[in-house]
C-alpha cells in the first residue's frame, strides 16, 4: 500500500460519489474480500473491485502467466509471461490504486488454513479445480462465510452466492460429491458429472467436438473475453449490492444469475438437477 494524499485518493471516486452513502463508503474500505483464481473470470474480478473501491483484497492462484491467458485475462501483458498470477496482480493493482491494501498467494491450501482468510468477509470461487472447489465450499460454510461462485463457458455464464444458512455451492448444484468426506472426493468423482454438462451446454449451439471435450473435463476453458467481463460485472455489482448497498439488499432467495450471450437474455433461475 502506497500513502497518497487525501484530496487525491478522494478525486479517484468523483464519478460514484453519489452513489455510495458515507456508510457504504466505510462498507468498501473494511471489507475483506478472497479471490481463488485469477484467471478469465477473477482476472477482470479483482481489477473492478479494486476500481470501485474495495480496499482489502486477497488474490490466491498457483499459475504462472501462459500466452493462452492473454486473449481473456485483462491482469495480464506479454511482457508478465512465466511470472507469477498473484505477484503480477498485485503490482497491476497497485499501479491502478495504489492507496488499496492487495496481497497475493501462491499456495490456495496454505491460504486457506491461515489466519488472514479466517477474517475474510467474502470468498470468491473463480478456480477450475474441482476437488479445491468442493474445499473451499465447506470450509466457506464452516465459517459461515458469504460464497460467490461464478463460471462461464462460450458465451453463457453463471453467478450464484451462497450466505450463511442457505444450501451451499456442492448442494445447491447437487454435486457428485456432496455428502462423500473429503478424503473421498478426487478428480474421478467428477468423470460422470462432465458428461452431464455437456448435455446440458451442447444443445446443438457449439461443434461436436468441442462437446465431447467437454464430457471428458478437457475443454481447456473455451471462453471469449466478453463472457468473462459480463460475468465478473455481475459477480461485483451482486457484491455490492448485498453487502455494501444494504438498504437495497434483494431477498435472499435461493438463484442463479443465468445469462447468454448468443441470444442476449438473462434470467434468475432455482438449476435443475443434473444428476
Amino acid at each position: 500500500m502506497k500513502r497518497v494524499p487525501r484530496a487525491i485518493a478522494e478525486q479517484f471516486f468523483v464519478r460514484q460519489s453519489y452513489l455510495f452513502s458515507e456508510a457504504a463508503r466505510e462498507r468498501l474500505g473494511r471489507l475483506r474480500i478472497a479471490i481463488f483464481g485469477l484467471g478469465c473470470s477473477g482476472s477482470p474480478i479483482a481489477e473492478m473491485f479494486a476500481r470501485v473501491g474495495f480496499n482489502w483484497l486477497y488474490l490466491v492462484d498457483p499459475d504462472t502467466v501462459e500466452v493462452s491467458n492473454l486473449n481473456r485475462q485483462s491482469l495480464y501483458v506479454w511482457q508478465d509471461l512465466g511470472k507469477k498470477k498473484a505477484v503480477v496482480a498485485v503490482n497491476r493493482l497497485h499501479s491502478i490504486r495504489p492507496m488499496m491494501h492487495v496481497r497475493g498467494y501462491d499456495k490456495p491450501e496454505k491460504f486457506v488454513r491461515s489466519r488472514t482468510f479466517a477474517d475474510v468477509d467474502v470468498i470468491v470461487d473463480c478456480c477450475d479445480d474441482h476437488v479445491f472447489k468442493v474445499k473451499l465450499n465447506r470450509v466457506a460454510e464452516k465459517l459461515g462465510r458469504p460464497l460467490v461462485h461464478t463460471s462461464s463457458f462460450g458465451l453463457r455464464g453463471t453467478v450464484a452466492i451462497f450466505e450463511h444458512g442457505d444450501a451451499y455451492y456442492e448442494e445447491f448444484f447437487r454435486l457428485p460429491s456432496f455428502g462423500l468426506p473429503l478424503r473421498m472426493v478426487n478428480p474421478s468423482v467428477f468423470a460422470g458429472y462432465h458428461r452431464r454438462v455437456a448435455a446440458l451446454v451442447g444443445r446443438g449451439v457449439y461443434p461436436r467436438r468441442l462437446v465431447n471435450l467437454i464430457a471428458k473435463g478437457l475443454e481447456k476453458h473455451q471462453v471469449i473475453a466478453p463472457t468473462n467481463y459480463v460475468a465478473g460485472s455481475l459477480v461485483v455489482s451482486e457484491v455490492v449490492k448485498r453487502f455494501v448497498w444494504r438498504k437495497r439488499r434483494p431477498a435472499r432467495i435461493q438463484t442463479m444469475v443465468s445469462f447468454d450471450l448468443m441470444s442476449n437474455s438473462m434470467s434468475r433461475e432455482v438449476p435443475r438437477r443434473i444428476r
